[in-house]
């Protein structure tokens, strides 16, 4: 799992750190319950309870969950498939054997410089995923940072 901070507010970088966290701490309870599906359904669940921990620490600190606004991206990969999930910029580069893909296209927003986050009304909406039976051989994630620098 790969999140990133928004710039323009004063969580940020902690709702990338919760993010990731949940998201792992989810998935590990998954993975240890026995076989799961690699599909839409789970890649909902795990942004939906990604968003009630951003929204459980924004109460707890009398913010706005819009404070802790980060993208998000995840890749899941096993004998059994392949899941990535996205939302915002940044991209999952991935190779299954017959070279490098970028299965998803990086979101951008209405205007220049403006992506889609995870604390977003929304992002569940907004969610894009890819599925392949196949297993994937190298994979690498990278943010917006360096999102042009990657693409060309």
């Amino acid at each position: 799992f790969l999140a990133d901070g928004a710039g323009s507010v004063s969580q940020g970088g902690e709702g990338a750190t919760l993010a990731v966290n949940e998201a792992m701490a989810y998935m590990s309870q998954k993975v240890q319950g026995g076989e799961l599906g690699l599909n839409d359904i789970l890649a909902t669940d795990i942004v939906l309870t990604v968003r009630q921990r951003l929204f459980a620490e924004a109460e707890a600190k009398e913010l706005a969950v819009r404070d802790f606004a980060c993208t998000f991206l995840g890749l899941i990969s096993s004998a059994n498939g392949t899941l990535i999930m996205q939302i915002g910029d940044g991209g999952v580069v991935v190779d299954f054997g017959h070279g490098l893909q970028l299965p998803l296209t990086p979101m951008v927003g209405e205007y220049a410089n403006m992506t889609h986050f995870i604390t977003d009304e929304d992002a569940v909406s907004r969610l894009e995923t890819f599925t392949s039976t196949e297993r994937v051989h190298k994979v690498a994630a990278f943010t917006d940072g360096i999102q042009r620098l990657a693409l060309n």
